[in-house]
């Protein structure tokens, strides 16, 4: 039988780590057959009952599981029923090996979450099909789940955005406002042109923040990804700052990563958001205050960076639209950024990268806000399943 490969699309071939696969049966032997069935670039972990099983899977990340039902301790249905209680693991593919005549077993298996299952004694000429087979449907399953949840994450967006752009719009025709005022003024005094040429910079600056807005939630903004430390990240956002509001910005701010930790993520936007929430602290800081940034590693796949100021701290009523990235008109502060439009924008660029944000506030005590990217380890769930996959699997 030829074997081929299930490997990461050409482009990450290089960096994919090899797919992780759970064996769970309390028999030696045959955990020893799977794992030689599966040799290769996929790596193999036996748990000798259900719940080593259990800790293993709280341990770490894998790509699916094959799971004997009859075992000591805990027995497979457990295992199951425990994986699928779990966020983590609700989708893990999971598949079942029991006798060949046992089918209120397979039956109660189904009922409980299993995936698939094969009967005993297993045929080995097919196992790998099989397992190839459960591999590429998962995929499919998770690439769907994840376009619905970008969707209805971008839609939600969009509709929370709509308030915050408005803000912006209104302080644009302020703007506007302003500088017909100026031009009426500079008539009669030649140095209102001056002002003018304020105005109007204030106005063109405004009006191309709402078009990058509208384009970042319209999600018009393409990903590039790539992989870079959450050094070189945090250097990049701080970068713009000190473009935008000067040296004296860019110094209030520090700066700490933990370890060598690195970002699977479009560098520029990861930037920017970044760049986004730092604004916001050091608008809603006191005049001098520094504000914090850490880059930590957040187990399994991500790495978040904490941006920490010793401002005023947001009120509990509204810290919820704060995480949605929308501010109540009493929150804000300047027609600069006070309309939460920033928020709104860092959110949208961290979901478009299934990240996380959030904000953590206590009045009097200042803001603590998070964003989280994919580790650089998670390039392998980028994987597809084509003539070209992991030694040890068949073409199917």
């Amino acid at each position: 039988m030829n074997r081929s490969e299930l490997s990461a699309s050409a482009s990450e071939t290089e960096a994919s780590e090899p797919l992780s696969v759970l064996v769970i049966d309390d028999d030696p032997t045959q955990r020893a057959l799977v794992g030689a069935a599966l040799e290769g670039q996929i790596e193999v972990v036996e748990a000798e009952n259900g719940l080593a099983a259990i800790d293993a899977l709280e341990r770490k990340k894998f790509d699916i599981a094959i799971c004997d039902l009859d075992m000591p301790v805990m027995d497979g249905f457990g295992v199951i029923e425990r994986a699928r209680a779990r966020p983590e693991t609700l989708h893990l593919p999971i598949i079942v090996v029991t006798g060949r005549d046992d089918i209120i077993a397979i039956e109660r298996a189904f009922a409980l979450g299993a995936t698939s299952f094969l009967c005993k004694p297993i045929n080995w000429n097919v196992f790998r099909h099989q397992v190839a087979y459960v591999l590429k449907v998962a995929q499919s399953e998770r690439d769907l789940r994840e376009g619905k949840t970008r969707a209805e994450r971008l839609a939600s967006l969009r509709k929370r955005g709509l308030t915050a752009l408005e803000r912006e719009i209104g302080h644009a025709v302020g703007t506007l406002g302003k500088v017909v005022e100026n031009t009426r003024a500079a008539q009669a005094d030649p140095q209102g042109a001056v002002d003018i040429s304020a105005a109007s910079a204030r106005l063109q600056s405004v009006l191309r923040r709402i078009e990058r807005a509208t384009e970042i939630l319209n999600g018009a903004a393409q990903l590039a990804p790539e992989t870079i430390s959450a050094a070189e990240l945090a250097r990049m956002a701080t970068g713009r700052i000190r473009t935008l509001r000067g040296e004296e910005a860019g110094h209030r701010i520090d700066v700490a990563v933990e370890g060598d930790l690195h970002v699977r993520c479009d560098p520029g936007l990861a930037a920017e958001a970044l760049a986004e929430v730092l604004k916001n602290a050091l608008q809603f800081s006191p005049p001098g205050e520094g504000i914090s940034m850490r880059a930590v590693g957040a187990p399994p796949d991500r790495v978040r960076f904490e941006i920490e100021d010793q401002g005023q701290g947001i009120a509990e009523y509204i810290l919820e639209t704060a995480i949605d990235g929308v501010l109540p008109e009493s929150a804000t502060k300047s027609a600069e950024s006070g309309t939460g439009l920033g928020l709104l924008m860092a959110k949208a660029i961290v979901d478009c990268h299934d990240g996380h944000f959030g904000i953590m506030s206590e009045p009097g005590h200042g803001a603590e806000v998070f964003l989280s990217f994919p580790s650089a380890s998670r390039e392998k769930q980028s994987v597809h399943f084509d003539s070209t996959s992991h030694p040890g699997l068949p073409n199917i």
